[in-house]
């Protein structure tokens, strides 16, 4: 839950969300796996969400949490996405899990 304060600025949750619609995204709550949204990048009845975004704040502190932010996030064919702010602008940092043989691109 959100309180409008006059004159507040805005959280870093709403710049954020922001960021994201304005590239054409649209967001659904991603409590369900873990995470602040699933974000779309098409129709929400014709598509699944690709990604899963976790603002920097709320995301996991140890390499073990992260890996097993990605594996959940896997496990339901979606990527894992930390969310992080830079000046004015978003860093998005998306981390996956190496199978070797899986997901190398060499022939």
């Amino acid at each position: 839950e959100h309180m409008i304060v006059e004159n507040a600025p805005p959280s870093e949750e709403s710049l954020l969300m922001n960021d994201l619609l304005n590239r054409g995204l649209l967001l659904r709550p991603g409590f369900k796996y873990g995470c602040r949204w699933r974000v779309y990048d098409g129709d929400l009845n014709e598509s699944h969400a690709p990604w899963l975004i976790q603002p920097h704040k709320e995301a996991a502190t140890t390499w073990e949490g992260v890996c097993l932010s990605v594996r959940l996030a896997e496990g339901v064919h979606k990527q894992w996405v930390c969310a992080i702010p830079e000046g004015d602008a978003w860093r998005y940092l998306r981390i996956q899990r190496w199978s070797p043989g899986k997901n190398s691109s060499a022939s």
